[in-house]
């Protein structure tokens, strides 16, 4: 019989052995065929790596969710094998840590704890883009871990060369759900400035099996989305997009979604609903090089409603956002500065009196970053936020607190090849509105204090040719976390300093038609010198073993393109839950390692262009496991054995096509 390693191994090496016979077939490729294929790009905003999901490694993976239009990197970590229960952990640190937006609009808040705090439809995407650790000031306040930012597609994306009005349908079957998805975007340029989008996709999914072939009960769900887009640009400089996105998701769902199915977790009926709206207007001067006029207005609707063991109860979040900018060149620099705002309003009850409880938050900033090159080989980033906080809360308690978000960055060209990368940055945070479903008997510590973050990196880039290679090392600490005190009461207040310490590297080779990609993440994130995990601090942080990440590409001929993406992630064992929560002495837990493979196969007919297939097989060995970034498994633990995440779904075969008009 093979050791556990020895069958984590040739898992793992099967893409290496793939992409070893994918490289001999290389020489018969022209030199015209030479196509970008890395799985994503790294890019640098502000001296800080951003990780750029496009929409081309969204439409292979057949995505579904957020963990498959987010499990490309191993720095990044979904929980949840459900999509209304999943929550997404960067360097560990949780998403409510991070600032997220669709289409610029923050997404602010959360509805219920046993939740996660955004879901999106993968097929309205263009674009995703991560920036870990603290980023860019102009991304907005309080983004403590970093930033997600959501694109929905424009009209630009869809249309082909010399096409006025087109549409796109699209079907997909998943396996593993018996669930299907059905797709149709129409489309078209009305005038020379102005284009317009309408998307609307259905999907409906039966429950989850997972790798053993157990039914995840509560899994199932219908989600119908909507994207309305028009874009207009115009010669004199100008450039706006209006847009508006619907997700409605309903199901039988688990009293705790993100808990696995137990006697203690009965089925209730869910729905939730979000809605954005966005304004983006840009005016690029011509003839002034000082004017470089942003303008982002946003307004958000989100709410849940479980008819739970106390009856139908119900939590709305509603935001709105405006952000004014001004980019413009003095000499070498580049220099961009504004002003924006946020308020948002989270508010909870019955469903005869919704609004029975409610908190409020505002935050005001002001910003401004610059691109500095010193000299021909090294370029400065510097930039500095001040924020004012104010949250009145559902005790009628008034906070007020302000402060400043500094960070700088140096990019170094050692020699053509390398480079080095240094850079620190620090956010601040206020005290925020608290999740919809606990503000009607969670209370606030009055002197509780504002979050503190800091970010300080180094990083060695070397490229040649079609190789590259990057290893660094992170230090992100956050003081006065807040936070319930445990074990579980109701009142929030700050638990201490949050410490991560961690390194990544990357290795990848592009060839003509093929790339290979090694990919390494590991961090170690202790809260008040302990161990964090998932279930102490939910949307906060949680512990991931070291995670790689294999990724293999090939473009077989312009019409067939392969790829394997493989994920492992060691165990983490000896866990200590303190005494005064497990409420014995010594009590340990563990979270076993496992490792995933996922193929996809898409195929555009020579015959007729319009037409692409997509057949992808996610977890092609059936693997049984529970995701490092889901509830620990505490089950061994007297008085804990309901709690333990729901295990993630075994092998998923999908296919898809869609054809474009």
């Amino acid at each position: 019989m093979p050791t556990q390693l020895q069958t984590h191994f040739t898992r793992f090496a099967t893409p290496l052995l793939l992409a070893g016979l994918l490289s001999g077939s290389v020489q018969a490729q022209s030199e015209d065929s030479i196509l970008d294929l890395q799985p994503y790009v790294v890019r640098s905003d502000t001296g800080q790596p951003v990780l750029e999901i496009s929409e081309r490694d969204l439409q292979q993976r057949q995505a579904t969710d957020l963990e498959d239009a987010l499990s490309l990197d191993p720095s990044i970590m979904v929980g949840g094998s459900t999509g209304v229960a999943q929550k997404i952990y960067v360097r560990n640190l949780g998403e409510a840590m991070i600032n997220v937006s669709v289409d610029g609009a923050s997404q602010a808040g959360a509805l219920f704890h046993h939740t996660g705090r955004i879901a999106v439809e993968p097929d309205l995407l263009r674009q995703i883009d991560v920036q870990p650790g603290i980023g860019s000031v102009s991304e907005g306040p309080g983004a403590l871990g970093g930033s997600i930012r959501f694109q929905t597609k424009d009209p630009s994306d869809l249309l082909r060369p010399g096409q006025r009005w087109g549409s796109l349908l699209k079907y997909g079957y998943f396996g593993n759900t018996s669930g299907d998805k059905i797709s149709l975007s129409a489309y078209g340029q009305l005038n020379k400035p102005w284009s317009v989008l309408a998307s609307h996709v259905r999907s409906d999914y039966g429950n989850i099996e997972d790798g053993k072939g157990n039914e995840l009960v509560g899994s199932g769900t219908e989600q119908v989305a909507t994207l309305l887009k028009l874009a207009g640009s115009f010669d004199n400089g100008h450039s706006i997009r209006l847009s508006f996105e619907n997700l409605e998701e309903e199901g039988e769902k688990l009293r705790r979604p993100e808990w696995a199915p137990g006697p203690g977790n009965p089925l209730f009926p869910m729905e939730s609903e979000r809605q954005t709206y966005t304004a983006n207007y840009r005016y690029e001067s011509p003839n002034v090089d000082w004017l470089g006029l942003g303008l982002m207005l946003s307004h958000t609707e989100a709410d849940i409603l479980q008819i739970g063991p106390w009856g139908p109860y119900t939590g709305q979040i509603e935001g709105q956002q405006l952000k004014l900018s001004n980019t413009q060149s003095i000499g070498r620099a580049e220099l961009q500065y504004g002003w924006d705002y946020r308020r948002d309003e989270v508010t909870a009850g019955s469903t005869d009196s919704p609004h029975a409880y409610s908190e409020t938050g505002k935050v005001n900033g002001l910003f401004v970053e610059a691109e500095l090159p010193l000299f021909d080989s090294l370029t400065a980033y510097a930039g500095a936020r001040y924020d004012r906080y104010e949250l009145e809360d559902s005790m009628d308690q008034h906070f007020n607190h302000d402060g400043f978000s500094p960070s700088l960055a140096l990019v170094y060209d050692l020699t053509d090849s390398l480079v080095l990368r240094l850079s620190g940055a620090s956010a601040y945070r206020g005290p925020d509105i608290n999740d919809a479903f606990k503000i009607d008997f969670v209370s606030n510590d009055p002197d509780m204090e504002a979050e503190k973050a800091r970010n300080y990196e180094a990083s060695l880039l070397y490229r040649t040719g079609g190789f590259s290679a990057e290893l660094g090392a992170f230090q992100h600490t956050i003081d006065d976390v807040i936070t319930n005190t445990l074990p579980w009461s109701s009142v929030y207040t700050n638990a201490g300093k949050l410490e991560t310490d961690g390194i990544y590297a990357r290795v990848s080779y592009a060839g003509s038609n093929y790339n290979l990609s090694l990919l390494y993440n590991h961090a170690d994130t202790e809260l008040n010198d302990q161990v964090a995990t998932r279930y102490q601090y939910g949307s906060v942080v949680s512990s991931i073993g070291d995670t790689w990440v294999l990724d293999a590409s090939w473009q077989v001929t312009d019409a067939i393109a392969l790829g394997w993406n493989s994920r492992l992630v060691q165990e983490i064992d000896g866990i200590s839950i303190p005494e005064d929560i497990a409420g014995i002495p010594n009590a340990r837990i563990r979270k076993p390692g496992y490792d995933i493979h996922d193929f996809y196969l898409s195929w555009v007919p020579s015959f007729e262009e319009r037409i692409t297939i997509v057949l992808t097989v996610k977890n092609v060995f059936d693997t049984h496991y529970i995701s490092h970034g889901s509830i620990e498994n505490m089950t061994a633990i007297p008085g804990f054995e309901a709690v333990i995440g729901a295990a993630e779904p075994g092998r998923d075969i999908r296919l898809s096509a869609s054809f474009q008009f």
